[in-house]
């Protein structure tokens, strides 16, 4: 229940300035074949789609475990996007 919680907060956290939802770019992650590059940088590739699905399975055994995965989901954002560019703003703000 506090995991669900949690997620549908992230999930559906609006920017102040413009009322964007932030986690939409990070729901899917692009395929290899339309980022090849993504792969070849980022090691541990996640996004939400799969965040939700192990919830939803049950695989996360506390809230340490989805908590780390929305971490390493910004993380990777932010290794691989541009400092000051909006997916990596929007990460910064996603980890708080």
């Amino acid at each position: 229940k506090q995991m669900q919680t949690l997620y549908d907060f992230v999930i559906k956290y609006r920017d102040n300035d413009d009322n964007r939802i932030l986690s939409k770019p990070f729901m899917r992650l692009p395929t290899p074949k339309e980022l090849p590059e993504y792969y070849e940088m980022i090691k541990n590739p996640v996004d939400f789609n799969k965040i939700k699905k192990k919830l939803t399975e049950y695989r996360y055994r506390n809230l340490d475990e989805l908590e780390s995965d929305v971490m390493l989901l910004c993380k990777n954002a932010q290794e691989f996007n541009m400092e000051n560019s909006n997916i990596y703003e929007d990460s910064i703000i996603l980890q708080s």
